[in-house]
Order: structure tokens, then C-alpha cells, then sequence
């Protein structure tokens, strides 16, 4: 798959996701490094993360109220 069938399928470079859902950039590099967040890795040093994927990992942490 293309990065351009990616994009149109729902994937972001990191520099996007930091700023459309607010985490943190080192935290993001954390995610991805241990695998809580997945990743299609391009080249050596160009990733797109799948919206799914962060979307997920945030459902994940949802705390409801008692």
C-alpha cells in the first residue's frame, strides 16, 4: 500500500497526530517504539500512523465516571 492510499485510508505522519489529538511528541515516539500505537514504517525515518490505531490505544484509556 502507497503512503498516498494510506493517507486516504485514515493514516498520519506523527507531526499530525501530535497536533490533531494533542499527545505529547516524545510520548508519541514511546507509543510507537513499544508498540502501543502501530505504525507503517515507509523508509528509515518516515512513518505514518494509522488513525485507527491511535484512536484505539485512546479508547483504551478511557476512565469512566463511578
Amino acid at each position: 500500500m502507497s503512503a498516498t492510499e494510506m493517507l486516504s485510508r485514515g493514516a498520519l505522519p506523527p507531526r499530525e497526530a501530535v497536533a490533531k489529538y494533542g499527545i505529547p511528541r516524545s510520548r508519541l515516539f514511546a507509543l510507537l517504539k513499544s508498540g502501543e500505537i502501530q505504525k507503517v514504517k515507509l523508509s528509515e525515518r518516515k512513518v505514518l500512523i494509522p488513525i485507527s490505531s491511535i484512536e484505539g490505544y485512546l479508547a483504551s484509556k478511557l476512565v469512566t465516571a463511578k
